[in-house]
């Protein structure tokens, strides 16, 4: 994991025509019924197209207070199994020191084989600092070089590892429902045998939700939901501690995280994420403008660690072309290629393929 697009989701949502029996007047949703308005809007994003930037900022280990850490523009395509991903990040690499960095990646996924560009400016690295101001500029082509390629690839994977990356992707994950802390999804969590359900009606800025509340062997986990926008999501929130699982361990007893950008290096001892959407109409249906997406670790001893992502979306469209989903980033001749199922095999980049060692072309 590179950076942040990858560890740990851009962003727009679109609505799926809900498949289940209306209520009686009068009568409110049944806590299976809800859960089926969620996933099947979730279900609507199969096919999906926009582009969107983001800000992210942190607070508490290594930052007194609210510092940006990231800003970037994204674009991503989704045609069913298919889909394309860039992002172009300017920020800090904060692990050891505040070290500028500038990358562009590009993800493509066909449905079997998998493709993954990664092109970083070196010579961001030499820079003093950055501020907010110059990192805009740079999203806006102000590059230096010189460049560095990396370039890997999954071919003609029978069971691709990588089917599903499109929901761990920074601009995806929350529209996905793909909560990063336990590599799970929503709609999954809500479904564990024995998880709990109960609803409940509540307003958010006015607009009457029904509330759908998990109590989940990983955590408590809540859904706001306007019934009056094609049942999205105006809000999720999840919250463990305890015996709540974070991935596959009770949150009693977790160590130190890995992570270092979660100083001071103690156990995460609570957790919560929570993520607020802004809803508009784009045709007949409804969809997702943007949102914030925030987390908050509380260590052992009660010191905290958050990180705050804004996001907004722009050129929502539901009918991408077939040009949407191809790799855009050009590629030096010659480049290594490193085939992710076969990490032996010797390949490169050649007149637009990847040449593995026989010589064989083989288009990702």
């Amino acid at each position: 994991m590179r950076r942040d697009g990858w560890m740990l989701p851009i962003a727009l949502m679109a609505m799926a025509v809900c498949s289940c029996p209306s209520n009686a007047a009068g009568e409110p949703p049944k806590d299976e019924e809800l859960l089926t308005q969620y996933t099947d809007f979730v279900d609507g994003l199969r096919t999906i197209a926009f582009d969107s930037s983001k800000i992210a900022y942190a607070k508490g280990g290594p930052f007194p207070g609210w510092t940006w850490t990231w800003l970037s523009r994204c674009s991503f395509a989704r045609a069913e199994n298919r889909w394309r991903y860039q992002d172009h990040s300017v920020g800090f690499n904060f692990y050891e020191r505040p070290l500028p960095l500038d990358s562009v990646r590009e993800d493509v996924f066909d449905g079997k084989s998998f493709f993954m560009v990664i092109r970083d400016d070196r010579g961001a690295r030499h820079l003093p600092a950055i501020d907010l101001q110059s990192a805009w500029k740079r999203l806006d082509g102000g590059g230096t070089g010189p460049w560095e390629m990396d370039v890997s690839a999954e071919l003609g994977a029978q069971n691709p590892k990588t089917e599903s990356n499109y929901a761990v992707l920074f601009p995806t994950m929350d529209l996905y429902g793909f909560v990063w802390a336990d590599h799970l999804f929503i709609g999954d969590m809500m479904r564990e045998k024995t998880t709990r359900l109960s609803s409940r009606k509540e307003a958010i800025d006015g607009r009457a939700c029904n509330v759908l509340e998990g109590a989940t062997t990983h955590g408590t986990l809540t859904l706001w939901l306007d019934s009056a926008s094609d049942h999205a999501p105006l809000r999720v929130r999840l919250w463990k501690e305890g015996d709540d699982l974070m991935g596959q361990t009770p949150m009693r007893l977790q160590r130190p995280h890995e992570s270092r950008l979660t100083r001071p290096n103690l156990p995460v001892r609570q957790y919560e994420y929570q993520v607020d959407f802004r809803t508009r109409p784009v045709g007949r249906r409804t969809a997702i403008a943007g949102y914030i997406s925030k987390e908050r670790y509380i260590h052992d001893g009660g010191s905290e660690y958050e990180v705050r992502r804004e996001f907004t979306l722009d050129h929502m469209r539901f009918d991408p072309k077939p040009e949407d989903l191809k790799p855009t980033l050009r590629i030096p001749e010659g480049t290594r290629v490193m085939i992710v199922n076969f990490p032996q095999t010797s390949a490169k980049w050649s007149k637009g393929q990847v040449v593995i060692g026989d010589g064989k072309p083989s288009q990702p």
